[in-house]
């Protein structure tokens, strides 16, 4: 595994063995915050030639409504179009975050989408596709 960013609120990885880029996000991020976090997931997608993607938001808190829409509008726009076509989502327990998450979800209908409650299972299912 290859860690190309982290602070202490994210990491994104490269991992060969799936492939896929995975984020790992803990607590609340400010709207720059998140949209560098996802900006940079993409330029890793990018660099790697990989449509899978791993997102770990099993400690991380909602996600702002506008960076919602901005998720939706604009990112997975431009993720679609650089090959973004499989997303593994290990959710939070939290009912508000997982809320947040659906709204986005629910919104990329071109992505095929699954929920996990591990690593594990979320990379399997990545492998497998």
């Amino acid at each position: 595994m290859e860690i190309y960013f982290e602070n202490s609120l994210a990491q994104i990885i490269y991992d060969g063995s799936v492939p896929c880029v995975c984020i790992s996000i803990q607590g609340f991020l400010l709207s720059d915050e998140y949209r560098e976090i996802m900006d940079k997931a993409l330029e890793l997608m990018k660099i790697k030639k990989v449509g899978n993607l791993l997102g770990d938001l099993s400690t991380s808190s909602l996600i702002a409504e506008e960076d919602q829409e901005w998720t939706n509008n604009e990112w997975a726009k431009r993720a679609v179009s650089e090959g973004f076509r499989y997303n593994a989502i290990i959710i939070s327990k939290d009912i508000f975050t997982q809320m947040s998450i659906n709204e986005i979800v629910e919104k990329k209908t071109v992505v095929e989408v699954r929920y996990f409650d591990n690593e594990s299972s979320a990379k399997t299912w990545l492998s497998s596709v």
